[in-house]
C-alpha cells in the first residue's frame, strides 16, 4: 500500500482507522487482514449509514459486489451472496469464453423491431423471437448472414 501510495494521488496514514476518517464518505472499501480494524470499519461505517465492503467477511458488509460481463447492450452479474466471490468470478469467465460479440449485435438488431414486436400479440410476438433468438441465429450472426426477416 505504501508503494502505491508514492505513485499515485493517495494518501498513505498507517494508524487505526478513527470515525473522522470517514467524514463526506458515501462509500467505504475495508481490505484488511486485521480482524479488528474489519470489525471497527463496519461498526463506523453502519453506525453513519455509510455503504461498508469488508473483503471476504460478508457479514461485515452492507452490500456485497457481483462479478460483472458485459458485451456491449448486454449485462450480466454473478454473485454468490459473499459466499465464493471465486465462484462467481469463475461463472463470469465461463460465460465470457461463451458468449461472442454475436450477442450484442443480435440485440441491436432487435432493438430496431422492438416497436413492431410490441405491436403484436402475444402468440406472435414469442413466434417470431423463438425464430430469431436461438443458436442458430447467433451462428448465422457470427457468420454474417441474415436472420429471417430481422
Amino acid at each position: 500500500m505504501a508503494a502505491g501510495a508514492e505513485k499515485k494521488n493517495v494518501k498513505y496514514v498507517r494508524r487505526a482507522v478513527r470515525a473522522s476518517d470517514l467524514k463526506n464518505c458515501d462509500l467505504v472499501f475495508c481490505a484488511s487482514d486485521d480482524e479488528t480494524c474489519n470489525r471497527s470499519v463496519s461498526r463506523l461505517c453502519r453506525a453513519r449509514r455509510i455503504w461498508v465492503n469488508v473483503a471476504d467477511r460478508p457479514e461485515l458488509c452492507s452490500f456485497i459486489l457481483s462479478s460483472v460481463f458485459r458485451r456491449g447492450r448486454v449485462t450480466a452479474a454473478f454473485s454468490t451472496g459473499g459466499a465464493s466471490p471465486a465462484v462467481a468470478k469463475f461463472l463470469r469467465k465461463r460465460m465470457e469464453k461463451y458468449v461472442g460479440p454475436e450477442i450484442d449485435r443480435l440485440v441491436r438488431m432487435l432493438a430496431k423491431k422492438r416497436k413492431m414486436l410490441l405491436s403484436l400479440n402475444f402468440k406472435e410476438r414469442r413466434a417470431l423471437l423463438d425464430k430469431w433468438v436461438n443458436e442458430a441465429a447467433l451462428h448465422k450472426i457470427k457468420r454474417g448472414q441474415k436472420i429471417g426477416n430481422i
